[in-house]
């Protein structure tokens, strides 16, 4: 009687067993399919790079594209490296090609 019982239990935990691997198959590729959506997802900059070089560009635009702060934005106007308009005393904006260009400068230093 025993034996039937340690049988039966054996069974029943075999059961619960491959019930809890073919979870884990599915929750694998589950994961695999949301890992794979969320890496095509990639914050992109409001204003594509290689469109019109006339556009003019505001200082939140410049630091997604260059990836900066504002105070390093400063900082290389300051150093000449990036040409700004001042269009009054509260608006300034960086042409697109002053950015291509200073792009261009650090490819090749």
């Amino acid at each position: 009687m025993e034996t039937k019982l340690l049988n039966l239990a054996v069974s029943r935990l075999s059961d619960e067993l491959e019930k809890l691997k073919s979870e884990v198959v599915e929750l694998k590729s589950e994961l695999l399919r949301v890992k794979s959506n969320h890496s095509v997802t990639q914050v992109q900059s409001p204003v594509p790079i290689e469109s019109d070089k006339n556009v003019l560009l505001d200082a939140k635009e410049v630091m997604l594209i260059l990836g900066i702060s504002f105070n390093t934005l400063f900082k290389l106007v300051k150093q000449g490296l990036i040409q700004r308009i001042k269009i009054n005393e509260r608006r300034i904006r960086y042409p697109k090609s002053a950015i291509t260009d200073y792009i261009e400068k650090l490819k090749y230093s």
